[in-house]
């Protein structure tokens, strides 16, 4: 190699050296951790009073940029909205730099934001550690108006014992509440359709915590069950108790042509009358290169977040 050329070379390499270095440091002493987010933003929709409640329920954001960063947040910002649930799988698994990019999208949402425990949220080593300490506890409950919020954690992380005894105390609790909603992950039945009969790991399997589910939430009157970990829009009522399944806040459709981005707008007036609707998001699905893109960016942010050790080979290599 001439040595002009093997200058270009070596002022491009150090070039990409330094802008890696740069990153790096702001990975780790610059951009901003959270912690108890949940707790922090229940505390203040308890505030609440003597209005109607409008918030937004939507699942499986799995840290999309270009349904829910670039699509759903600007919608969101526009509209007269409380607060915004999310049932699980906020991020696409339970890494520390997929935690921390949900908040830089969070951030941008002028309305409070709440994240129900998913299977993404810990499905990595450590996950259960990080959900508790960016957003709290996995299964709490508050009141706004006389209704009730309940969040459950439906992974399979926490006791089914623990799980339908913590649950009846807040029935029981709550019962002469107008309302009373419960928000989870894992939906507790599949819904129709040929090819979800491939997705029966996403739903709750236990016949336990299913039996529990359709003979006694009648019992206490509760009015609607939101679930997500599917990414697709489905409602079915049981027993007086009406069952939402909404998933379309990002990641993957399995079935474009049946299924489609979305997220549900719900109302309380001040009587306590409930209503549910749909929101599609107008969405051109995007060509592969746009999707590798977007993937390269997550991979790209997960090397140089993870671990030194990653970080110190990739400068290696540059080097040599």
């Amino acid at each position: 190699m001439q040595p002009y050329k093997f200058k270009i070379f070596l002022f491009i390499d150090l070039f990409f050296v330094f802008l890696l270095i740069l990153y790096r440091f702001y990975l780790v002493f610059i951009e901003e951790d959270y912690v108890n987010l949940n707790i922090e933003n229940v505390q203040k929709i308890e505030r609440i009073k003597d209005k109607d409640i409008t918030f937004a329920v939507l699942g499986n954001i799995k840290n999309s940029i270009s349904v829910f960063d670039k699509k759903i947040i600007p919608e969101l910002n526009d509209k007269d909205i409380d607060f915004v649930i999310s049932l699980g799988n906020a991020v696409c698994e339970g890494g520390e730099d997929k935690y921390r990019l949900i908040y830089r999208s969070i951030k941008k949402l002028d309305i409070l934001f709440i994240n129900v425990v998913g299977v993404d949220e810990i499905s990595s080593l450590n996950g259960l550690e990080r959900f508790y300490r960016h957003f709290g506890p996995f299964n709490f409950s508050f009141l706004v108006n006389d209704n009730a919020f309940i969040f459950i954690d439906t992974t399979g992380a926490t006791s089914e014992v623990y799980l339908k005894r913590w649950l009846l105390n807040r029935l029981n609790q709550y019962s002469e509440c107008k309302n009373i909603l419960i928000f989870m992950n894992k939906p507790p039945f599949l819904p129709k359709g040929e090819l979800l009969k491939y997705f029966s790991d996403n739903v709750i399997n236990s016949q336990y915590l299913k039996k529990f589910f359709y003979h006694t939430l009648p019992d206490y009157n509760v009015d609607a069950v939101f679930s997500s970990n599917l990414g697709v829009f489905y409602k079915k009522n049981i027993r007086g108790v009406d069952y939402y399944i909404t998933g379309g806040a990002g990641g993957f459709l399995f079935d474009e042509d049946r299924n489609y981005y979305h997220y549900l707008l719900v109302n309380i007036d001040e009587k306590g009358d409930l209503t549910v609707n749909v929101r599609n998001i107008k969405y051109i699905s995007r060509g592969y290169i746009s999707r590798f893109l977007e993937n390269l960016w997550l991979y790209i942010h997960s090397i140089f977040y993870v671990s030194f050790v990653n970080f110190i080979i990739i400068l290696a290599l540059l080097f040599f």
